[in-house]
């Protein structure tokens, strides 16, 4: 089964994404930390990440660079303040794993 890791320390939004998300069948991980997001990319212990820009530590963008950097084949998408309640495109990428696997996510979501 596919896992896919949510960073925030939003309650609401971890609530209500991971919610969403493990109705879909997905097994859910959440981190609050940035740090903690870099570690489970670079062990390999997830499919996709989804990136709140509220998130504790290092920016989203630092963050990303970083992921890509290390896991350039992880998806991961990144959740700002004007976009992170429109969960749509979020749900329309995460959807394309049932036809096949995640497509690499190239541009941030902001």
């Amino acid at each position: 089964m596919k896992k896919i890791l949510i960073s925030s320390h939003d309650p609401l939004l971890v609530k209500n994404l991971s919610g969403l998300i493990t109705g879909m069948g997905y097994i859910v991980d959440v981190v609050d930390q940035s740090s903690f997001a870099i570690k489970k990319a670079i062990y390999g212990d997830v499919d996709l990440i989804v990136i709140d820009s509220r998130t504790f530590g290092l920016s989203a963008r630092e963050t990303l660079e970083i992921i890509r950097y290390l896991s350039p084949d992880l998806p991961c998408v990144v959740l700002d303040p004007d976009n992170r309640h429109e969960f749509n495109e979020l749900i329309n990428i995460i959807n394309l794993e049932k036809k096949g696997s995640f497509l690499r996510v190239k541009e941030i979501i902001f």
